[in-house]
């Protein structure tokens, strides 16, 4: 990741994202970090993390990997998953990715239909074995969006 300083040019897109923040978040980084460390190993018992291991293992390699995207409810519907979506897009290209990648559950109709109108494809379904904090959710698709 680069850190600089804002430069006179950077205001509109602060002024932004700014707004965004205050009713939605996008957080993402490189792929290569979706996994679960040998630190955080030691804070979950073997038999819980053994249930995720698909879901740990599951990354299009060399990608930017979109971790979470969410709007608050009363700011649905009005584009602004797209813009955050966008300017997740825009950092994965300023970090010389030419993908963009991601993890939704199935059950997640609405999410999914945003990310395929956005170019995404499906890479791999992943089923999540039983785990007591994702007792609805049982399966969810890795999918990545090439960057032009």
């Amino acid at each position: 990741m680069i850190i600089r300083s804002a430069q006179p040019t950077d205001v509109s897109e602060i002024i932004n994202l700014t707004c965004l923040a205050a009713v939605g978040i996008a957080s993402s980084y490189p792929a290569a970090q979706h996994q679960i460390t040998a630190e955080m190993r030691q804070w979950f018992a073997a038999k819980r993390l053994i249930v995720l291991e698909d879901f740990d293992q599951s990354r299009v390699e060399g990608s930017w990997y979109l971790d979470r995207l969410g709007v608050k409810p009363e700011f649905q519907h009005q584009g602004i998953g797209i813009k955050l979506l966008q300017a997740t897009k825009k950092q994965a290209k300023r970090q010389q990715d030419q993908q963009l990648s991601l993890i939704v559950f199935t059950h997640n109709t609405t999410a999914l239909s945003l990310y395929k109108r956005q170019g995404f494809k499906q890479v791999k379904l992943i089923q999540i074995g039983d785990y007591p904090q994702l007792s609805q959710q049982k399966s969810c698709i890795l999918m990545q969006c090439h960057l032009v």
